[in-house]
């Protein structure tokens, strides 16, 4: 029943959208990603959560509703610093106690646990040291997009290990 009035509605708002009734691909595609918004959190918690086609996803969207990339570096450079002191405090506690220890919230934590099981700080520090670059880019190269070593980036993190990254 609940399928069927989400339906309902959805091609109601289609008709008011299109009053011509010339519903193609483009304009269907145009509607129901209008349903979709994201920010950058969404997008660092399917990093973080192993998720690399909905991060990536996520980030095309992003991009495309004009989101700075320089605004997303800095999320990520604060994500990235924390997992980078997480991994370094779990040389010497349990991860029970480093959650403790930084008060992270009950449901963050499967997100960082899953990042943390991924990565040694080495592939975290790899990924901290592509952001370096893509952030000195950004800000001296304006003609040089910084979507593609973002997307780069979103594989890395979300994948086990860091992928090698090639030179734009």
């Amino acid at each position: 029943m609940k399928q069927s009035t989400c339906l309902n509605q959805s091609l109601e708002k289609l008709k008011l959208l299109y009053p011509d009734g010339q519903l193609t691909l483009v304009r269907i595609e145009s509607a129901l990603s209008r349903h979709n918004h994201f920010n950058a959190f969404h997008w660092i918690d399917a990093m973080l959560a192993g998720k690399a086609k909905r991060s990536q996803r996520i980030l095309k969207q992003l991009s495309a509703e004009g989101v700075e990339g320089v605004i997303l570096l800095r999320t990520l450079q604060k994500e990235l610093n924390t997992l980078m002191t997480y991994q370094k405090e779990l040389q010497s506690k349990s991860l029970q106690q480093v959650f403790d220890q930084y008060r992270v919230w009950n449901n963050k934590r499967p997100l960082y646990t899953a990042a943390l099981n991924r990565h040694s700080m080495q592939s975290l520090y790899q990924i901290w040291s592509e952001l370096a670059e893509i952030e000195i880019i950004a800000k001296t190269d304006y003609d040089t997009p910084v979507w593609p070593r973002l997307t780069q980036v979103t594989l890395s993190l979300s994948q086990t290990g860091a992928l090698p990254f090639t030179q734009a």
